[in-house]
């Protein structure tokens, strides 16, 4: 079956349906929204290809704030109200939490700032649900190769603070610095109990990004813990893990605006042809918005 091409000027429907729904209707609306993961052709070849998304290192992300702005704010308030446990938030929960791994979505598949943005072309959109929650075993795929993810995988909207108005990070802050007393203060936890804090403030610093990039309502897979062996790519030298993920995910692929735009069109067909069914069902878009040199 071929797919065949639309057109998509601004928004999708299910997204302008979003922005005008009720607080009773809104959450329900929001699962028929896909979230958009922005590559270019090759991207596009190797995650069909292999069912596998690429969550890449924090050292290697384009934003080098992520994860760290909440992070560095929790020190702070611990250095003035509880300097006696700050080594122990640096040594045990902290210097763990830098080392992470994600890949980025947006809430929209034809966004103009992305498109400008990275540079790429091509929109892929996932059904949300159905990539959290899959039918099977949750599989990551490190140095070591296949493993069951069992903790520290997380799928999170993302909120944004300005860094310099106190009044947006504070809540971040004190929800990070309560889970970190209520484990260790006035005594000695269990690894579990580390671990499980651990995981907790992970959800929170991973999710919290810069202000600046409000526009994308970035929605992320995030794998945070220190164990992890991530696969060294041979030409950038950066870490990845891989998170598998099944075909039927995959709802949407929408070509942004670019002057070889029909040619980019015909090559993501043959591409999706080149599965023989397993991607048929998946819809192909083309960006209206007007491309300028």
């Amino acid at each position: 079956m071929v797919n065949s091409t639309k057109e998509v000027h601004g928004f999708f429907n299910e997204e302008k349906l979003l922005h005008e729904s009720s607080d009773s209707e809104y959450f329900k609306n929001q699962k028929k929204c896909n979230k958009y993961h922005y590559t270019n052709e090759e991207g596009l070849k190797g995650i069909l290809s292999k069912r596998t998304l690429w969550l890449m290192h924090s050292s290697g992300l384009n934003d080098l704030s992520e994860g760290k702005i909440i992070l560095e704010k929790a020190k702070v308030t611990l250095k003035i109200n509880n300097p006696m446990l700050l080594g122990t938030f640096e040594n045990l929960i902290s210097d763990g939490l830098d080392s992470f791994y994600s890949c980025s979505f947006s809430s929209y598949g034809n966004l103009l700032s992305q498109w400008r943005g990275y540079g790429d072309n091509i929109a892929l959109g996932f059904d949300w649900n159905s990539l959290a929650a899959p039918k099977g075993p949750t599989m990551v795929i490190d140095n070591n190769g296949n493993q069951l993810a069992t903790s520290g995988l997380d799928f999170v909207p993302c909120d944004y603070i300005d860094p310099s108005d106190e009044s947006t990070c504070k809540p971040f802050v004190n929800k990070v610095v309560e889970l970190f007393l209520n484990t260790f203060c006035d005594r000695t936890p269990s690894l579990d109990e580390i671990q499980y804090c651990a995981l907790k403030i992970g959800a929170i610093i991973t999710s919290v990004k810069h202000i600046g990039f409000f526009e994308e309502k970035e929605y992320k897979i995030v794998f945070y813990w220190w164990n992890v062996n991530g696969i060294i790519d041979p030409d950038t030298k950066k870490l990845r893990v891989e998170y598998k993920f099944d075909e039927s995910c995959v709802k949407r692929i929408v070509i942004g605006p670019c002057k070889d735009q029909e040619m980019k069109i015909c090559s993501v067909k043959r591409i999706l042809e080149g599965f023989g069914s397993d991607y048929s069902h998946v819809e192909v878009y083309r960006s209206m918005i007007p491309f300028i040199s």
